[in-house]
């Protein structure tokens, strides 16, 4: 490889400030950088509105981040593979009853796949950054100091083999750092912005309002868990989550306490409802998972005995918490919780780590035996008050 090639890299830009410092820290390394913004996403007719995705204001923002360093950016279009790849699986999760995660699907088929294929193919250099917090070391992946602030969930299903290929410029920083740099680098501007929360493509609008222009209502019963008795009725299994608080939408049913959804039943279009946040259908002790995937490879314990104690996390912003993964004989997994914990969702992902590396996950396809089922008599706490990092 010529040195040219090797000093070149690419970096993504996003018009936020760990994208921008990213590409400012690279700079001072030596590196010729090349930022590169992907458009994921067709505007829709309503798109227009305050609420709409942000892409074109954050397009906006990357345009000035590289001129301030006087670096080239690149506009790609991924919106075809972003629909098919990541969009078309997220709304079929959804119309049966799961709760998918199109934030890791995204990083292993578009970030990681298409975009580092693009840099290698078209931009004449093999390596890619991102503002990920995260660190690439030694053939592994590992988590942030900075914990709350912490990606490597995200970034649970990218291949080994794109490892060598990746870096992590901000990955080893504290967030509150990575502001201070920027404003010293000139980009109060960036530093200032308000930072983006949950799916890009819906914006600040309504996740409810979002779903219903892809996917039209579905009236369903709901029942109580207890009693099996009708109470009223939901707009469609879409609209929820296991763990949500729900009221019936003809309100003719009046509880003491207020409804969090237990279960969904995707063939009878069902919702079944707990009276109370801490009532234990909320609450299991052990799930089940698809074929999982390892960033490297199985774990030699697993592989031998069948049975492995790690670290998991099925949420990116709880702490780790040590469990007991087994292989069944279909090569799925069942996890085995130390402690009762609430909204198991089907469709998220678990997230193994060993210490600070991150092994690989699987998908949540059963949340298991509620301790309801179970006759489970001894008080609950949300598991939220103690996972959460923040």
């Amino acid at each position: 490889m010529n040195l040219h090639i090797k000093k070149r890299i690419v970096c993504a830009m996003s018009g936020g400030v760990d994208s921008s410092v990213s590409a400012a820290l690279l700079q001072r390394k030596g590196y010729e950088v090349i930022g590169c913004f992907m458009r994921n996403w067709e505007k829709h007719e309503d798109d227009d509105s305050p609420t709409k995705c942000t892409n074109d204001k954050d397009l906006e923002d990357a345009i000035y981040v590289c001129n301030r360093l006087n670096i080239r950016l690149h506009v790609v279009d991924f919106i075809k593979d972003y629909w098919t790849k990541v969009f078309e699986p997220f709304l079929n999760d959804y119309q049966t009853g799961l709760t998918p995660n199109p934030d890791i699907l995204c990083n292993k088929y578009i970030k990681f796949d298409a975009l580092l294929k693009y840099c290698q193919e078209r931009l004449d250099t093999t390596c890619l950054a991102t503002g990920h917090y995260a660190q690439v070391k030694k053939d592994e992946q590992g988590i942030n100091q900075d914990f709350i602030k912490d990606q490597s969930f995200f970034l649970c299903h990218l291949n080994s083999s794109v490892l060598p290929f990746v870096e992590f410029p901000v990955g080893g920083m504290m967030k509150s750092d990575v502001k201070h740099l920027a404003n010293e680098m000139n980009l109060e501007k960036i530093a200032q912005k308000h930072e983006s929360m949950g799916l890009c493509f819906v914006g600040k609008r309504k996740f409810s309002r979002f779903i219903s222009q892809f996917i039209p209502d579905n009236v369903g019963h709901i029942k109580l868990i207890e009693t099996n008795e009708i109470i009223g009725k939901h707009h469609g299994l879409h609209c929820y989550t296991i763990g949500q608080r729900i009221a019936p939408i003809d309100r003719y049913y009046k509880s003491s306490q207020p409804l969090y959804i237990a279960r969904k039943d995707a063939i009878e279009n069902i919702i079944y409802a707990a009276p109370g946040t801490n009532h234990p259908a909320l609450f299991t002790k052990s799930f089940h998972t698809d074929i999982p995937h390892w960033i490297n490879e199985i774990p030699s314990v697993l592989k031998e005995t069948g049975e492995y104690k790690c670290d998991f996390r099925f949420q990116h912003k709880h702490r780790p918490l040590s469990v007991v993964i087994s292989l069944s004989n279909n090569n799925t997994l069942n996890v085995s919780l130390p402690i009762p914990i609430r909204s198991i969702c089907p469709g998220q992902y678990a997230v193994f780590y060993d210490g600070d590396e991150v092994l690989g996950a699987a998908r949540i396809i059963d949340s298991g035996t509620s301790l309801y089922d179970l006759k489970w008599t001894e008080p609950l706490i949300n598991s939220d008050l103690f996972l959460n990092l923040c």
